[in-house]
C-alpha cells in the first residue's frame, strides 16, 4: 500500500472508530464498558492494524453469526465481527460513502450521507421523511395506484463480484475497493452467511448502490417511486402498468441474484393508497408533545393502547409509543411490558430502555426482569439475554435470582 493510501486509511480508521464510539459500540451487542479498553490504547491498536494491512498480513478474524429476532418466531443473521474487522469494513465504506451517495437519486431515503456532518442521516428521520413524501405524492394525484414490494433476504444475496465491479466504475479510492474486496470475500468464505454483513449501517450504503439499476430503470420507464433500502413503492396509473413494472423489477432482480418477496408484493388501489403509508397520527402525537399540548399525554396513551390492541402487535407503532412515553416520563406501559416482554424478543432493546427509566420508582421492574431471566423466559433468544444482563450490570441489580441466572447463562 502506498504512503498516501496508508495516510488515507489511517484517517478513515479514526473516522470509523469515532462513529462506533458515538453509538457506544454495536447497538445489537451490549458492551458494558463501551469500548473503553480499546480507547485506552487506540493509537497502538490502530498502528498495529495499519502495519498488518500495509504488509499484506491482514485477514478476517473469526465471525460469529447470531440469530437476531425479527419477531417471536423468525430471525435474521447478525454478523458479530471482531473490532478490527468492523473498523476495516467501516473505514472502507466510509471512504466511498460520498462517491456512492452522489450516484443515488433523491427518492432513495435509506442510508444517505450528510456532506456537512460527514455521517449518515438518522434512519428514523429518513423513514419518516419518506412516509411524508409518499402521502404528499398521493395527495397531489389521488388516482394513482401503488405497487409495494421488497427483496427476500436482501443483504444475504448481494453478489460481491458484481458489487465490486460497480464500485470500481464509480471511481472511489482504489485502496478502499481492494481492501473491501478482501474483507467481503473472506466474510463469505469463512461463515455460513454471505453477501453483506447485517448489523453495520455501512452495509446499507453498499446496498443502496446494488439496487441503483432498478431505480434508474423505473425512472427511465416514467414511474415515480420511493425506496428505503429494498422496500420499494412505485406509483402508476393503472393495474396493468404496475404489473408490467413489477415484471421488469423481477427480471432485474433475478439478473442480480435477488428475488422479490411474494408475501409483501401487492398493488394497492387508489382509494387505499393513503392507508399504505404510516398515517399522520404519529406526526400529530409527536407535534403535540413538542408544543406541550394539554392533551398530548392522553393522545400518546391512546396511540399506545391502539398499538398493543393489534394482532400481531405493530412493532413500529409500539417502538414509537415506548420512545415517546419515555420522553415525557409516563410509566403507563410498565405493567403491560412486564406481562408481555417474553413475546416481544425483537423489541427487547426498546422495552428494556423504557423500563430502565422507571426502575427507581417501580421496584417490581427489577424483580420481574430477574424472574424472567431465572425462569428461562428468553432461553431461545440469546440476544435478549445479553440486553438483560447488560441492564442488570449497569443498574447494579443484586437480586439473587438474577445473579444465579447470569452465572448459569455465562
Amino acid at each position: 500500500m502506498r504512503a498516501n493510501d496508508q495516510l488515507s486509511l489511517a484517517s478513515y480508521l479514526d473516522t470509523a472508530w469515532e462513529h462506533l464510539r458515538l453509538n457506544s459500540g454495536d447497538r445489537y451487542l451490549p458492551d458494558v464498558i463501551s469500548l473503553e479498553d480499546v480507547a485506552f490504547e487506540w493509537p497502538k491498536f490502530k498502528s498495529d492494524l495499519l502495519l498488518r494491512i500495509s504488509n499484506d498480513q491482514y485477514s478476517l478474524s473469526h465471525v460469529d453469526i447470531l440469530d437476531l429476532p425479527k419477531d417471536a418466531l423468525n430471525v435474521r443473521p447478525l454478523a458479530r465481527l471482531a473490532l478490527e474487522d468492523r473498523l476495516v469494513y467501516d473505514a472502507c465504506v466510509l471512504a466511498m460513502a460520498p462517491t456512492i451517495d452522489a450516484a443515488i437519486p433523491s427518492n432513495v431515503y435509506s442510508y444517505r450521507w450528510s456532506k456537512n456532518k460527514k455521517r449518515l442521516y438518522s434512519p428514523k428521520g429518513r423513514w419518516v421523511l419518506m412516509q411524508r413524501r409518499g402521502r404528499l405524492l398521493h395527495a397531489k394525484n389521488q388516482d394513482l395506484l401503488l405497487l409495494r414490494t421488497d427483496v427476500t433476504s436482501f443483504y444475504e444475496y448481494v453478489n460481491i463480484e458484481m458489487l465490486l465491479s460497480e464500485l470500481r466504475n464509480l471511481g472511489p479510492a482504489e485502496w478502499s475497493v481492494e481492501l473491501l474486496g478482501i474483507f467481503l470475500s473472506e466474510f463469505s468464505n469463512s461463515t455460513h452467511a454471505w453477501g453483506l454483513p447485517q448489523g453495520p449501517d455501512t452495509s446499507g450504503i453498499l446496498a443502496n448502490l446494488y439496487l441503483l439499476p432498478i431505480d434508474n430503470q423505473l425512472r427511465h420507464d416514467g414511474f415515480t417511486h420511493l425506496r428505503y433500502s429494498d422496500d420499494m413503492m412505485v406509483f402508476g396509473p393503472n393495474w396493468p402498468a404496475l404489473r408490467r413494472a413489477l415484471i421488469r423489477i423481477n427480471h432485474m432482480c433475478r439478473s442480480r441474484h435477488l428475488s422479490l418477496s411474494a408475501n409483501k408484493t401487492k398493488i394497492v388501489q387508489a382509494h387505499d393508497v393513503a392507508a399504505a403509508f404510516e398515517d399522520t397520527s404519529k406526526d400529530a402525537v409527536r407535534y403535540g408533545i413538542d408544543i406541550e399540548s394539554p392533551t398530548s399525554q392522553d393522545d400518546l396513551r391512546s396511540y399506545f393502547e391502539q398499538a398493543i390492541s393489534e394482532t400481531p402487535v405493530s412493532a413500529r407503532d409500539l417502538r414509537f409509543s415506548l420512545n415517546q412515553l419515555a420522553r415525557i416520563g409516563d410509566d403507563c406501559a410498565v405493567p403491560w411490558l412486564l406481562a408481555n416482554m417474553a413475546s416481544l424478543p425483537h423489541l427487547a432493546q426498546e422495552a428494556i430502555g423504557y423500563l430502565r427509566k422507571f426502575r427507581m420508582s417501580k421496584p417490581e421492574i427489577d424483580i420481574e426482569i430477574s424472574a424472567m431471566l431465572a425462569n428461562m423466559s428468553f432461553e431461545l433468544y440469546p440476544s435478549v439475554e445479553r440486553h438483560i444482563i447488560n441492564y442488570l450490570v449497569l443498574e447494579s441489580v443484586n437480586e439473587q435470582k438474577a445473579l444465579d441466572a447470569c452465572w448459569s447463562i455465562l
